[in-house]
């Protein structure tokens, strides 16, 4: 009943006919819900699978090989990946219309084998058109992509290639209607692994892509190309929650002649600073559920790890080895039966008050971009700012009593925050290689779509 091929299959909260072989020629039957972009997936069995229910005590199940039947004899090999029992039911003396059910985080359609490694995957996602830069799509312009689409930019960095593509599809709506499919499409290549495993670095340069477009891009599908034909990854992927009507910072144009050096810093900063990244991109895509005040938060924290990666930037305020001098120093001076009692944390405060503080470190990181960017973010005196925003840190930290007068609140607050994304994303585009000037460019073009004072 397996190995014949499929269209791609729409997530859409639809259940298919499944199979779950006992042996070859024995199998449960069920309804496979796959993963959407709200909810995860679920497979439901109409009998009970003593291999798969004996497992309900284990977190993850191992890969789950399914069918997913035609209705017409045949079927396409599927496997479910990272389930788990979510219910095993028994009654007597009627069996219950479901008595065992998984959810399940990702399901592989087009092959069984969730071990299997490829050397290249595909994300196909329609709103990377917009970083592209592309004006519509015309007939002519389909016929010329064909079904091969075209290349539009390439670089490979060290064991990885990644380049950004441009298709159209043909999908049969009705047996005499036809409508075209235009989308974006990031290939990468490299050493091979898990399909699933692809799906990480396929987001990752998805968000590069979508800082620069200033635009919260998610992947949709993700697939590969066998022997056997094609095989699709489906996962859950939280919903965009940010602005869609921004101006772009660089697009595809704009960047071409350096897209490796740009791919590349953005992958130093994956690799170095995975932590400034995972920040920056949830900022960038799912801002909009967050209150100002956790807005705020996870921007000093960006701002923090930004300073905290930057070779350029100097976490003490002064020599080790100095302040290591002074606090001895200062230590000789006191009474000895106090510095036997009180010396030892003493010495531990005073050693730690060398490294540079938030307020020190947004100075820093306002100094290292300069006046030219400072004014595209509309900060005029970058030591006021940076103590405003570190008093704002700690009191929607640790909201202990009244706040300082420092501490902005209502249309202050958003002006604040929006100030801090600028900045953050000025910090990170310089990391990428742009000159400041270029930075403070962009910001200033982005800026009328945000309040800035």
């Amino acid at each position: 009943m397996r190995g014949r091929a499929r269209p791609h299959i729409e997530a859409d909260g639809t259940e298919l006919d499944s199979a779950y072989f006992l042996t070859d020629n024995e199998y449960v039957s069920g309804f496979l819900r796959l993963p959407t972009a709200t909810d995860v997936g679920r497979m439901r069995f109409l009998e009970d699978v003593p291999p798969l229910a004996s497992d309900h005590d284990v977190p993850t199940l191992p890969p789950v090989p399914i069918t997913l039947l035609d209705g017409k004899g045949g079927g396409t090999d599927a496997c479910l990946l990272g389930s788990f029992v979510s219910w095993s039911r028994f009654s007597a003396p009627l069996q219950p219309q479901y008595p065992l059910a998984l959810t399940v985080n990702a399901v592989l359609v087009g092959s069984a084998d969730g071990e299997r490694a490829y050397d290249r995957a595909v994300l196909r996602c329609p709103q990377l058109l917009e970083f592209l830069d592309i004006s519509g799509l015309t007939l002519e312009r389909a016929v010329e992509l064909g079904s091969g689409g075209t290349r539009h930019a390439s670089a490979k960095i060290d064991a990885l290639c990644v380049e950004l593509r441009e298709g159209v599809e043909i999908r049969e709506k009705h047996p005499t209607e036809q409508a075209l499919r235009w989308y974006g499409e990031i290939y990468v290549e490299g050493q091979p692994r898990r399909l699933e495993d692809w799906a990480e670095p396929l987001a990752d340069q998805l968000a590069l892509f979508a800082l620069l477009a200033d635009q919260p891009f998610r992947p949709g599908r993700i697939y590969t190309d066998s022997e056997t034909g094609r095989v699709e990854f489906y996962a859950t992927w939280p919903e965009a929650e940010a602005p869609r009507g921004t101006e772009p910072l660089f697009l595809l144009p704009e960047i071409a002649p350096r897209f490796e050096q740009v791919v590349a810093g953005w992958s130093k900063l994956l690799t170095d600073a995975h932590d400034l990244v995972d920040h920056l991109i949830d900022f960038q895509i799912h801002r909009e559920h967050l209150t100002a005040a956790d807005q705020l938060l996870s921007l000093a924290r960006c701002l923090e790890l930004c300073f905290d990666h930057g070779d350029r930037f100097d976490s003490t305020h002064r020599p080790s080895g100095e302040h290591r001098a002074l606090v001895e120093e200062a230590l000789g001076h006191f009474p000895t039966p106090f510095s036997e009692s009180h010396g030892a944390w003493i010495r531990e405060s005073l050693l730690a008050s060398n490294r540079k503080r938030l307020a020190a470190q947004l100075e820093a990181v306002l100094d290292d971009l300069g006046p030219e960017v400072c004014g595209a973010c509309q900060i005029e005196d970058p030591a006021t700012f940076a103590g405003t925003a570190k008093d704002a840190r700690n009191h929607y930290t640790h909201p202990t009593g009244p706040p300082k007068a420092s501490v902005p609140k209502g249309r202050d607050l958003i002006i604040c925050v929006n100030r801090l994304w600028f900045l953050a994303r000025a910090a990170v585009l310089v990391e990428l290689g742009f000159e400041r000037c270029e930075v403070a460019a962009a910001l200033r073009r982005s800026s009328r779509h945000y309040l800035l004072r």
